[in-house]
C-alpha cells in the first residue's frame, strides 16, 4: 500500500487577522546597548547587486562575486520629540515619567551634533563638550532649520502642541522639571525610549508624520549612576534630528517588522492553499470537503475557513544591512576593468510606484514585509542566528542603476 501524506492546510503559527493600522508596534527590545534600538523608514523598491564577501582581513575575494537581490528603504531622519520611561508593576510596565520637547531651530544643529549633554547634582544643567567637526560639516550641508520650521506645521496636523504669540511653546522649565524627576528615579526605571517622529514630506509620501517609540537599551544589572548616564545623552537629544548612521551599521542584523500587502476577504484557496475540488463535485469547487464530523456539534479551528487575507503585522528575522548612504547617491568600485563611479540609488525613471529616493537610504539583503511606500520598521536583531553568517559583503556593482559621475577606473 502506498503510504499517503497530506500536512493540514495553513500554519497555526501565524495570526490571521488584519492589522490595527499602519504604525507598526515594535514589542520586543534587545539589552545591554544605551543605543536607540531600531530605525523607521519607508519601503521604496527592490534590485540587484554585484558582491562579494569579504575575508577576515576585509579584504574582498573577487572571484567568488555573486548577484544578491536588496530591498532599498527611504530612510529620512527622525525627529527625536521626547524621552519616556517605564518602571514595572504589579500589573506589567507602566509609563513613569515623560519628557518632551519640540525641536527649536536656533539649536538644532547643535542638538544633533550631541553638543549638549545634561548634569544632575540635585539640579538639572545643561551643559557643552566638543563634537565632531566631520559630523559638525555634514550636518551643516544639510537645512536642518528650514526643516524644523516645516516639520512643525506637519507635527500639528498630528497632534496639538500649546502655542505662545503664534508659535510653539518651548517650555524648557517644564522640560528641566520632568528630567529632574527622572534623574530622581533613575533606580526605578526598567526601560527608556525615545519617542519619535518621522519625516515622510522628505520622501514625498505624505505630510503628516507617525509617532513611534524606539527602545533603548538598558542592561537588567545596570546600577542608578549608569541609568542617569543614558539618560543624560538621550534627553539632550530630544529635540533633534536623528539619523540612520547613528542607529545602524553595514554588516549588522536588523528585524524588518512591518504591515504585509492587504488582499482582503479572500477564499479557502488563496487564504490557504487549499486544493481544488474535482468539478463534478456538489455545490462547491474552491472549497474545503467537508467542515469536519457530525459529533461534536462544532467546527474545529483548524478548519480552513474563508476571511481576511494579507494586512497582517509580520517580522521577517535577522535580515542583512548592506549599505547605508545619504542624497540617494552611493560610491561603487565597479568590476575589475570597469570604471568607479558615483551611481543613483534609483532606477531610471523612479522605483515603480513609489519614485525617487532624495534622501538618507538603507540597503537590506533580501525582501522585507509590505508593499510600496509602506512604513518598515528596522529593529536590532533580538534573535541568535542558528549558524552565524560566515562573511560580509561589499557591494561592487548596482547594475541596474544609472551612473551620476565616474569617478576612474580599478
Amino acid at each position: 500500500m502506498p503510504r499517503y501524506h497530506k500536512p493540514r492546510r495553513g500554519s497555526r503559527a501565524f495570526i490571521r487577522k488584519r492589522a490595527d493600522g499602519i504604525r507598526v508596534r515594535k514589542r520586543g527590545l534587545r539589552l545591554g546597548e544605551p543605543t536607540p534600538l531600531g530605525f523607521i523608514g519607508f519601503k521604496a523598491g527592490m534590485t540587484h547587486a554585484v558582491v562579494v564577501p569579504l575575508d577576515d582581513k576585509g579584504e574582498p575575494k573577487r572571484e567568488d562575486k555573486t548577484i544578491m537581490p536588496i530591498t532599498v528603504i527611504d530612510a529620512p531622519p527622525l525627529v527625536v520629540l521626547g524621552l519616556r520611561a517605564y518602571t514595572m508593576t504589579p500589573y506589567g510596565k507602566t509609563v513613569m515619567r515623560e519628557s518632551r520637547r519640540l525641536p527649536d531651530p536656533n539649536d538644532v544643529v547643535e542638538r544633533t551634533a550631541g553638543k549638549f549633554y545634561y548634569t544632575f547634582d540635585g539640579d538639572v544643567k545643561l551643559e557643552e563638550r566638543e563634537v565632531d567637526e566631520e559630523r559638525m560639516k555634514f550636518l551643516k550641508k544639510r537645512p536642518l532649520k528650514e526643516r524644523t520650521d516645516t516639520y512643525l506645521k506637519d507635527l500639528e496636523r498630528r497632534i496639538r502642541y500649546p502655542k505662545k504669540e503664534g508659535k510653539p511653546a518651548r517650555d524648557e522649565e517644564r522640560f528641566s522639571k520632568r528630567l529632574k524627576e527622572l534623574f530622581e528615579l533613575a533606580h526605578r526605571v526598567e526601560e527608556l525610549r525615545l519617542i519619535v517622529g518621522t519625516y515622510p514630506r522628505l520622501a514625498h509620501i505624505k505630510k503628516v508624520p507617525d509617532i513611534f517609540e524606539i527602545g533603548i537599551g538598558i542592561r537588567p544589572d545596570a546600577t542608578a549612576e549608569e541609568v542617569r548616564e543614558i539618560i543624560s545623552n538621550r534627553a539632550a537629544r530630544v529635540g533633534s534630528f536623528l539619523f540612520p548612521d547613528e542607529v545602524l551599521k553595514p554588516g549588522e542584523y536588523v528585524d524588518a517588522i512591518g504591515i504585509t500587502k492587504g488582499h482582503g476577504f479572500t477564499g479557502v484557496i488563496k487564504r490557504f492553499g487549499v486544493k481544488r475540488l474535482m468539478h463534478k463535485s456538489r455545490k462547491k469547487v474552491r472549497g474545503v470537503g467537508s467542515l469536519g464530523p457530525r459529533h461534536p456539534n462544532a467546527i474545529y479551528r483548524t478548519v480552513p475557513m474563508p476571511g481576511q487575507y494579507g494586512y497582517f503585522r509580520r517580522v521577517d528575522y535577522n535580515k542583512l544591512v548592506l549599505a547605508i548612504g545619504y542624497d540617494g547617491e552611493m560610491f561603487v568600485e565597479g568590476e575589475p576593468g570597469q570604471p568607479s563611479a558615483i551611481k543613483s540609488i534609483t532606477p531610471a525613471g523612479g522605483f515603480k510606484h513609489y519614485g525617487i529616493v532624495r534622501d538618507g537610504y538603507i540597503l537590506v539583503k533580501g525582501s522585507v514585509p509590505g508593499p510600496y511606500k509602506r512604513t518598515v520598521v528596522l529593529r536590532k536583531a533580538i534573535r541568535k542566528r542558528l549558524k552565524p553568517e560566515e562573511k560580509h559583503y561589499k557591494i561592487l556593482d548596482l547594475p541596474l542603476l544609472p551612473v551620476k559621475k565616474e569617478v576612474g577606473s580599478v
